[in-house]
């Protein structure tokens, strides 16, 4: 079939585009809107596949000193990290003259999928809670080793968040927004907590503006990582001002009370992660090695499909090791035993967000199951 025809026939699936810019990416919908600005799905009609772009304020860029600059660099320091399984890619830096946005524009990969807010507060809501608990460590696995790969190379985060982590249909999940935060810092002339992020999940020597670290991304990380496996946040804080006290006389719930079921390692090294001083928190290793050691085990994945449609159906079958005869037959398939754990939680997390129920059993290696 010629190239044309292929393009043509990829281009009558997409939705109708908004606009275009520099003559070549189309915008297709508004995802939402990030620290810096609006975030967009766009259809890239050269190389025929989605992208997001994200529009960065111009008019703050040319007030604040050096903040131009800072941007250049910083996505310069995100596209070091191309090709990394769990971050998501920076593709390039433009500038955008339009009606709809005028200035830089940050284009990357494009996630299918939701980001770690919509799952803790709708997907995982759908499904038991040992099973909730075992996809949340898979999630939590694949966001420390991004950090751990991005602070070997000396890049820092800065604002670990739900926001910013994202789930694929895929089952993948990658981290979003490095280093865009120190340009927000630089334009509000302060650090996160004061500026356009969430304080929610703020370590408390950003409260008292002090210089970003390791220690503070762990912070932060291990806050996140709170929230998705307590089904709450750790700061529990009702404005600003509250969020605040709660840094400097609050007392965190041990994880473990929540989760009693979570293991014991990974709960005692998340709650040693929001330590208020930086030299008690754990490193990132640490915390790897207890989630990795806890997800170690059998792992048994059946799938539920009451309700889900044919296109459901097959996607969930492409997806997984299930036939789309066996799902249609029963409304259900499994339970199948994987001999790689993260393997099953990967398509567990993936049937989730394409509109099925996943179930996950695990069993330790005296028999016992849970």
């Amino acid at each position: 079939m010629p190239r044309s025809d292929i393009a043509a026939g990829w281009r009558s699936l997409c939705p109708v585009a908004i606009a275009t810019i520099a003559n070549r990416y189309e915008l297709l919908r508004r995802l939402g809107a990030g620290g810096m600005g609006d975030v967009w799905q766009a259809n890239d009609t050269l190389l025929g596949r989605h992208v997001a772009i994200k529009f960065v304020s111009d008019q703050e860029l040319r007030e604040t000193p050096g903040a131009s600059e800072i941007l250049r660099d910083e996505a310069k320091t995100a596209g070091g990290l191309l090709g990394h399984p769990q971050i998501v890619s920076v593709l390039d830096l433009i500038t955008v003259e339009t009606d709809l946005h005028r200035g830089p524009a940050i284009i990357m990969e494009y996630i299918d999928g939701c980001n770690l807010a919509e799952w803790i507060s709708v997907h995982a809501l759908r499904v038991s809670e040992a099973t909730r608990v075992r996809l949340g460590l898979y999630i939590a696995l694949e966001t420390i080793a991004a950090i751990s790969s991005a602070h070997m190379l000396g890049i820092l985060h800065r604002d670990i968040k739900p926001q910013n982590i994202l789930c694929s249909v895929s089952g993948r999940v990658k981290v979003a927004d490095f280093g865009l935060a120190r340009v927000v810092e630089a334009i509000t002339r302060t650090h996160t907590v004061w500026g356009r992020h969430t304080p929610l999940y703020a370590a408390p020597e950003q409260w008292d503006d002090q210089k970003p670290t390791e220690e503070t991304d762990v912070y932060q990380l291990c806050s996140t990582l709170y929230h998705l496996l307590a089904g709450r946040p750790a700061n529990q804080g009702q404005n600003l001002i509250g969020l605040m006290r709660w840094q400097e006389t609050g007392t965190l719930t041990p994880l473990g009370d929540l989760v009693p079921t979570l293991d014991v390692q990974v709960g005692n090294r998340i709650n040693k992660g929001l330590a208020k001083e930086s030299k008690d928190r754990p490193e990132l290793w640490s915390i790897f090695d207890a989630v990795s050691d806890a997800l170690m085990v059998k792992t048994s994945f059946e799938v539920d499909t009451e309700g889900c449609d044919e296109e459901c159906i097959a996607k969930i079958a492409n997806l997984t090791n299930f036939t789309e005869e066996s799902i249609k037959g029963t409304g259900s398939g499994g339970p199948l035993l994987f001999p790689n754990p993260l393997e099953a939680l990967q398509e567990a997390v993936g049937v989730v967000l394409l509109g099925g129920v996943s179930k996950i059993t695990t069993e330790t290696v005296n028999g016992s199951g849970s």
